[in-house]
């Protein structure tokens, strides 16, 4: 998932139980990735499946670059633990200027120039981080400067 991306995944049981079902969950790093209600949000140390059902839905939040391993384990011991492996990636997104969200088209008319800016997730690494931009029909569309370096953080 992408860094401050977040995605629902199923937590299921390999059978129903009549009574309902606390079911514990740890991350390897909760600054990396984590279990959460909402995005951003306290990490959820536990949720609970009810009673003659046999599964939930958990938010995972991506919060940094890495890798952690999410695991499930039931509170009784009846059901074997289960470990889930969370990948969270740098991220590279375009907005118009004075906007606040992701803009993956943009549309220019004939004559017309279009503004925008490139934000990344994390800081550019140590050397900097070179962005080529590419576009649709050579000839017809273009991008000013076609490469731009973002310098490292320090």
């Amino acid at each position: 998932m992408g860094n401050g991306g977040s995605v629902s995944v199923p937590l299921t049981l390999s059978r129903t139980d009549s009574v309902a079902v606390k079911v514990l969950l740890a991350s390897t790093d909760t600054m990396i990735a984590r279990v959460a209600a909402g995005c951003p949000g306290g990490a959820i140390r536990k949720v609970q499946i009810p009673a003659n059902t046999s599964a939930t839905s958990l938010l995972v939040c991506g919060l940094a670059a890495g890798r952690v391993t999410l695991v499930a384990q039931d509170s009784g011991g009846v059901f074997l633990p289960d470990t889930m492996v969370v990948t969270v990636v740098s991220t590279i997104e375009f907005r118009e200027i004075a906007t606040f969200y992701q803009q993956p088209y943009f549309y220019v008319n004939q004559n017309e120039t279009h503004r925008a800016q490139v934000f990344l997730s994390d800081p550019a690494p140590a050397g900097g981080l070179g962005v080529t931009f590419v576009y649709g029909q050579a000839g017809k569309s273009g991008s000013a400067p076609r490469r731009r370096s973002f310098p490292p953080v320090s």
